[in-house]
């Protein structure tokens, strides 16, 4: 971000300065990261300012020169002077000017950091005004400005800079850039040591209101780097990165999605008109989005409205704009941007407009500036004041310069001095006449040219022929779209994405189609590259030209184009001359063989298919040898590839005797033209060459030669075979086996029946026919073994010649075998020897490999059996031989049984395959399900188990074992849940739950369709239906966790329920387990009303989350029968039968609320309390024990029925009688009330809360005296008080009412009569801040009166009698009596028994009040505490206090009296609430009442 207006900026965040900041000489360390900072007094150009921090240690972590990624580190590092003015810090625009990132050798190396043509910041900007610039050679960075205002500047290499900023920390701990907020794949580094497979990376927000988050699709790119998906987000997060073995970074790093960038803007002026921004990374909370426009005087946009997700939203104005409608302030959940060059869109001409205080030549501001300058798909051009209108227009649209210097502005004009008239200079409109707008000309006209440039300077509308420097004036749009360069794109024929450079392709708004072969193509649009990423489909030939049409103008023609690449042969196998299965490795191939030709030497290859779309295909090529040259043609697009046969392979030859003979040799690929054939014997050429089998077995002339041994060589059109030992050896004779029989080979010899044949001692001689030069020998004796052949003719005697007998196999017993148990086979043939020529020879089975099986399974029974014991296996086609010594038998093949599956069985994600004939070798076996090899769990002979992951799809089964297939079994999958959510729901519906679980596909392997259905029941009620859930979704498929989510929506209910699903295929319907204990939330239980104990009646229970259908309530363990609904079904009303007997009457019972077999409780339920009567009622009355009053007998009165009632025949009167008419009583400021007279005063107020531990030691107090009053207000007689105190969280709150006559009210449950003439409060106490929970709060309340008081010339000496909730102060003018609830109500659920106690004279707190310790005082003092349990948050309590006194009907001693009734007063807080005892009353009026309840307790 440019922040060309800097010192307007940095107020937003810049609190306190100071101005003599030194150069930090150590280290200082940023806890926000964990990384250190040091400010070198060095002056270095910045390449070697980079080098040098680069080799700087500290704590153990490598330096690099510092990067400033945030604005939380640049206002740490401002508060701690390190990144004071004249630092080269990190930042470099090397290659391309104006495209600034971070240096080379930090952990932000090379990410971007700005964009100058763009003036977009990918992280945290802060330049001054006209920087960055793109004066040449200025490509790096330092810190400038002064110690209250920094920012940055770029500058040469040359440059002065007198300090360099070194950082340590990062470089090792991997390194997570940022992501747009519409998500991206990001390049994770610095992995170095983590498990990168379990590698985690984990966002949390920030600011209290963004989601967590971590990234998905984590992919390792090598031991250092991995891909990472980050998704769609915006605003500010801490990083955590770590892996399943436990290592992870030091602490958490800052991050943020990128900063919002603003490219293009339509504009309002005026209250309530709608502006529209675009540009990139707003993300899609419309909520997290605000805006303000100007700076002197700043306007909110509000009522933002997203029109296009992370890339454009409107906006409404607040009020008129009376300053410019630049810059714009947006904030995107916390992450800020100020834009000063957004280009503003003018309706007139549809263009765009921005200006740029580059302080730059004209050639630089068009060529440099303008033309690279882009907004959105737009270039720029060097802009014109064409018009007033658009002066005006621009007028309110550019930000004020930060120096309050005019707008001087360069512009796109070209005067002619012939005409006097003027042209536009470049542009679309190049070389047209212009009307030019300006008011007046500085300078002589006279002397303008052609070759003159032009500004105008805005303040004065003054135009002049300029050369120094000035601002930049940009236009965007009115060029049709183009393509920088005429080029061909190549794509694959399976398709691509193909980047579309092209300039002028409209904005995020405008209407793009790319249009190829009759095609409109997809594509995304990347403005910063200034490209269309543009997805080409498949297809063949070209090329073809493509073409963008932008708003209805197109780019040129046949400056682009798409061809498909011709196809590319990588490999083929090469088979034998007997020809076979080849196949074609390669690249750019077809997926149809309607345009593909394949030749092998000019000869069409068979059976021609693709194994591979695009890139393998398959034939079965001809017998053939040699080399010859493949031709492979895509629609007309051609290569050519040289292919081999395999190359011949010997694998037996005759020996020769010295004087020449026939060769006879076997092997491979020797093909079936003998004119291709060459036979050496060494340096000999064995000539006429005879194919006697084609491919396999061959003869030739072998001619006189030297004995000794020699390589024979087979050579096939030019591919030799390897050499193979034969030798020459010095006779006239030679023989060659065949099988089991025997060819003498000679020269001259006689016919057989005229010679004696031996060989040993085995006469052959009637075996053998022939004569000539060969002698062929059958159905030779089973006695024959090796030995020295031995021919004679009468006298003539051949030399004779070794006869070495090679062993063959002519049969075997079995060649299918079992794959378990083992088989004995026998093998028949010929020559099984166990001497030969009188040498003991080993008899050895060989397989395909040349491994010899072990000797104990090898027997042999004669010269023509062996019995072979072979092991159960796999496989088929395996070959053996028989090797007598180094002699070797021809090979025979075997096979084992193939695998055979029986059952296909589904156990949660465990797959079982049964059947016959695997085996347990895991390299061999291979079971494909769905086209895919699977990873095997257990491998068992009859048995295979694989573990489904949770995203297969149903599709068929086969196993593999070596080269053998078995049979194919379909696979449906039975869908597994795995959990929902909430478990806890509420009872009114609908309410969205989600379902997750594995196998939940629509769709099987085959692609044809699954239903996926989702199921509740509710099992309140035995046998209840399943129904089907309702608007069900699908959300997501992790493929990380293989998980699929649904949404549905739970219809109302009551109790427990449970939800399951079924997939249903075109074969069966396969139901899920089932997630049951899900329900509807329990009952919650508030409190009740009370009973006295063994009076049984109805009770009101608060109450919510029942269906009184199936609801059951219990008190104390009791039922509470016939529940019904009442009060809109808030409450229950039930019968107590109120017998439920507790330990203490006055503790609280559970109620118990079963609805649905869903319970809730809660301790709401206390019996009604029976008082007992002060001191009896003095034996001179009954006790009413219901309301703790004494009822007197005739003849006496007072609350204990303790005072001899004047004129006692008057008729008895309980407690509560008094005078009507009695005035109210008189509150002065100070909270005391006063009756007028002097006698005696009753004083009650509240003076401390007090903690206690569980030994009643003192924690704890606070004085009532100091508190604040934060809330007063009134309405009637109901008043209300609130209040703080200094230092402590404690709130205390006080309700008033005033009863003008009698009235019953309820507290917690239990009912009080409130007399006439009577005040009521209501003390809470919440946020007591307790040290355990096993403390208490004593409420104090205090007391006072006279200590002595006079009544009929009699000293009276105050007492204090205390009862059941009550206390009484006795004096001789009267009384003042206190009476508690039975309760109070603890946290707003419970009941807590009251407990009075009065408190010890020798108490501290008596230390607060004048006088109390001294004996000549007449103040009479008493503390009395109301003990609260522990609370979590508030405590209520109910206190009410009365007084009654006489008055003197006579002023002489002896004089008779009568009791009067004052006001009753509950309570009074700090000052304290008087009642006076005076001989006279001031009847006073409502108005004075008022003003009483007005001033209480504000002392």
């Amino acid at each position: 971000m440019n922040y060309h207006f800097v010192f307007l900026f940095l107020v937003s965040f810049i609190f306190c300065i100071n101005s003599q900041k030194a150069i930090p000489l150590n280290y200082y360390k940023n806890d926000l990261n964990g990384h250190y900072y040091q400010v070198v007094n060095q002056t270095l150009n910045p390449i070697l300012a980079t080098e040098y921090c680069s080799k700087q240690t500290y704590n153990n972590k490598k330096g690099y020169i510092a990067t400033f990624t945030s604005e939380e580190e640049w206002n740490w590092a401002w508060s701690n002077g390190i990144n004071m003015p004249g630092s080269w810090i990190s930042g470099s625009d090397v290659p391309k000017t104006g495209v600034w990132h971070w240096s080379i050798g930090a952990p932000e190396e090379l990410q971007p950091w700005y964009n100058l043509y763009f003036d977009k910041c990918y992280t945290f900007c802060l330049f001054g005004s006209v920087e960055p610039n793109l004066i040449e050679g200025e490509h790096w960075i330092h810190t400038s400005g002064s110690l209250t205002f920094p920012y940055l500047n770029n500058n040469g290499i040359n440059a002065v800079i007198n300090n360099v900023v070194c950082e340590y920390g990062g470089l090792e701990e991997p390194f997570v850039p940022s992501s747009p907020t519409s998500g991206s794949t990001i390049i994770v580094s610095n992995l170095g040591g983590y498990d990168i497979p379990t590698l985690s990376i984990t966002f949390t927000g920030r600011d209290g209101t963004t989601s967590n988050f971590q990234a998905i699709n984590i992919e390792q790119i090598n031991s250092t780097h991995a891909y990472a998906t980050i998704g769609t987000g915006q605003g500010k997060y801490y990083v955590m990165v770590s892996d399943g073995k436990g290592k992870k970074l030091e602490q958490n790093q800052l991050w943020h999605y990128e900063l919002p960038y603003v490219g293009g803007v339509f504009p309002a002026f005026n209250k309530g008109g709608i502006a529209t921004i675009t540009g990139a990374n707003f993300g899609i909370d419309a909520s997290k989005i605000s805006l303000t426009l100007g700076y002197a005087s700043p306007v909110a946009c509000e009522n933002v409205k997203i029109i296009q997700e992370n890339e454009a939203f409107t906006c409404t104005l607040a009020a008129d704009l009376t300053d410019k409608f630049l810059p714009i302030t947006i904030l995107v959940s916390g992450s800020k941007f100020v834009s000063y060059k957004a280009a503003v869109y003018y309706p007139s001409n549809n263009l765009y407009y921005s200006g740029f205080v580059s302080s730059s030549t004209f050639i630089t501001s068009m060529n440099n500036y303008s033309s690279s300058l882009r907004i959105d798909g737009q270039i720029g051009t060097i802009g014109v004041f064409d018009s007033k209108e658009l002066f005006d227009f621009m007028n309110k649209v550019l930000p004020v310069p930060s120096t309050n210097t005019p707008w001087l502005l360069w512009q796109n004009a070209r005067y002619d001095p012939a005409t006097k008239g003027w042209f536009y200079l470049a542009g679309p409109k190049k070389d047209l006449p212009l009307t030019l707008y300006y008011t007046n000309v500085v300078g002589d006209q006279n002397t303008w040219s052609a070759n003159s440039r032009f500004i105008i300077n805005m303040n004065d509308l003054s135009i002049q022929a300029f050369s120094g420097s000035a601002s930049t004036f940009t236009q965007f749009g009115g060029y049709a779209p183009t393509f920088p360069e005429v080029i061909t794109h190549m794509v694959s024929p399976a398709g691509g994405k193909v980047d579309l450079k092209i300039d002028n392709y409209g904005t995020v708004f405008s209407t793009i189609k790319v249009l190829y072969r009759g095609l409109e193509l997809p594509f995304e649009r990347d403005y910063i590259n200034g490209e269309l990423d543009v997805i080409v489909p498949a297809g063949f030939g070209g090329p073809d030209e493509i073409n963008v049409i932008v708003d209805n103008l197109q780019t040129p023609a046949k400056t682009q184009f798409i061809e498909y690449s011709g196809p590319e042969i990588t490999n083929i196998n090469r088979v034998p001359t007997t020809g076979g299965k080849v196949t074609i490795d390669g690249k750019y191939f077809s997926n149809t063989l309607d345009n593909t030709i394949l030749n092998f030497g000019g000869v069409a290859c068979s059976n021609l298919a693709y194994s591979e779309q695009y890139s393998q295909l398959t034939c079965d090529l001809v017998p053939g040898s040699g080399s010859l040259t493949v031709s492979l043609t895509i629609a007309a697009k051609s290569t050519a590839y040289n292919y081999q046969y395999q190359n011949p392979t010997v694998s037996s030859a005759n020996n020769i005797p010295n004087v020449g003979s026939l060769v006879t040799v076997t092997g491979t690929n020797f093909g079936s033209n003998k004119d291709d054939i060459s036979i050496s014997i060494g340096s000999y050429t064995c000539s006429n060459v005879v194919i006697v089998t084609d491919h396999q077995k061959i003869t030739c002339s072998a001619p006189v030669g030297t004995p000794g041994t020699y390589g024979l060589v087979v050579t096939v059109k030019g591919l030799p075979s390897t050499a193979f030992s034969v030798y020459y050896f010095a006779s006239g004779l030679s023989t060659v086996q065949n099988g089991v029989d025997l060819d003498i080979n000679g020269q001259d010899l006689p016919n057989a029946s005229e010679l004696a044949i031996k060989i040993g001692q085995v006469d052959i001689s009637s075996n053998c026919v022939g004569s000539g030069s060969k002698l062929v020998c059958t159905n030779l004796p089973l006695q024959l073994t090796s030995g020295s052949l031995a021919i004679t003719k009468g006298s003539d005697i051949y030399p004779p010649i070794s006869v070495v007998l090679n062993p063959y196999i002519t049969s075997i017993s079995n060649d299918l075998l079992d794959t378990l148990e083992d088989s004995v086979i026998t093998i028949n043939g010929r020559y099984f020897e166990t001497t030969t020529n009188q040498i003991q020879n080993t008899i050895q089975i060989l397989n395909e490999n040349g491994i010899a099986f072990a000797s104990n399974k090898v027997n042999r029974v004669s010269s023509e059996v062996i019995a072979l014991t072979i092991n159960g296996g796999y496989g088929k086609d395996h070959e053996l031989l028989v090797q007598v010594d180094t002699r070797k038998s021809n090979t025979l093949g075997y096979s084992f049984y193939p695998p055979e599956l029986s059952t296909v069985e589904q156990i949660g994600a465990k797959i079982i395959v049964t059947g016959n004939n695997f085996t347990t070798d895991s390299e061999v076996t291979t079971l494909t399900f769905n086209s895919e090899k699977q990873e095997l769990v257990s491998i068992k002979t009859n048995e295979i188990i694989f573990n489904l992951d949770g995203l297969s799809k149903n599709g068929q089964v086969y196993v593999e074992v070596g080269n053998q297939k078995s049979n194919t079994l379909q696979l449906d999958i039975r869908p597994s849940l795995s959990s929902v959510s909430p478990n806890i729901i509420p009872m009114n519906g609908p309410t969205v739950i989600t379902i997750v679980g594995n196998y939940l596909n629509s769709k099987d392997a085959n692609g044809q369709d699954i239903s996926i259905e989702f199921f509740y029941q509710l099992t309140t009620e035995e046998d209840s239906p399943k129904e089907k859930l309702d608007n069900c979704q699908e959300i997501s498929v992790d493929e990380e966790s293989k998980l699929y989510t649904f949404t549905c929506d739970m219809v109302s209910g009551y109790g427990y329920y449970s939800i399951s699903a079924s997939s249903t295929s075109p074969d069966q319907t396969l139901e899920t387990n089932t997630i049951s204990n899900l329900s509807y939330e329990s009952p919650i239980v508030g409190l009740s009303t009370s009973l006295y104990q063994n009076e049984g009646g109805n009770v009101t229970i608060g109450a919510s989350n029942f269906n009184i259908k199936y609801t059951q309530v219990f008190i104390g363990g009791k039922e509470c029968t016939n529940p019904i609904e009442v009060e809109n079904k808030s409450k229950i009303q039930c019968y107590f039968s109120a017998d439920v007997e507790i330990s203490n009457k006055d503790d609280s019972l559970t109620i118990e609320v079963i609805s649905a077999k869903l319970s809730g409780s809660n301790n709401g339920f206390v019996y009604s309390l029976l008082y007992d009567c002060l001191n009896n009622c003095s034996s001179n009355g009954d006790c009413d024990k219901k309301t703790g009053n004494c009822i007197c007998h005739q003849g006496f009165i007072g609350k204990d029925c303790s005072n001899i009632q004047p004129n006692s025949s008057s008729s008895s009167m309980d407690s509560s009688s008094s005078e009507n008419n009695l005035p109210p009583p008189f509150v002065d400021e100070d909270g005391t009330t006063i009756f007028p007279g002097t006698k005696i005063n009753f004083t009650v107020s509240i003076s401390h809360l007090r903690e206690l531990d569980i030994e009643n030691n003192h924690v704890k107090a606070l004085k009532l005296s100091t508190i604040k009053w934060v809330e007063r207000n009134s309405t009637g007689n109901h008043y209300y008080y609130k209040g703080t105190f200094e230092n402590d969280p404690a709130i205390f709150e006080l309700d008033i009412r005033y009863f003008e006559t009698e009235q019953v009210i309820e507290f917690g449950g239990e009912k009080l009569t409130m007399p006439e003439n009577s005040i009521k409060y209501q003390v809470s106490v919440s946020q007591w801040s307790f040290a355990t929970k096993f403390n208490t709060l004593q409420t104090i309340y205090h007391s006072k009166t006279n200590k002595v008081s006079v009544f009929n010339c009699e000293e009276i000496v105050s007492t204090t009698e205390v009862g059941t909730n009550q206390f009484q102060i006795n004096t001789g003018n009267g009384y003042l009596s206190a009476k508690f609830s039975s309760r109070m109500i603890i946290d707003d659920s419970k009941y807590s028994k009251t407990e009075i106690s009065t408190l010890d004279q020798a108490d501290p707190l008596y230390n607060d009040f004048t006088n109390v310790t001294s004996s000549k005082s007449n103040e009479y003092h008493v503390l009395t505490s109301m003990n609260s349990p522990f609370f979590q948050s508030k405590v209520i309590l109910d206190p009410s206090f009365s007084s009654f006194f006489r008055i003197e009907e006579k002023t002489e001693c002896g004089s008779s009296s009568k009791w009067k009734l004052a006001v009753i007063i509950s309570l009074s807080v700090a000052g304290g609430t008087s009642v006076a005892v005076a001989s006279f009353f001031v009847y006073k009026s409502k108005v004075m009442k008022k003003k009483a309840l007005d001033s209480i307790s504000m002392s």
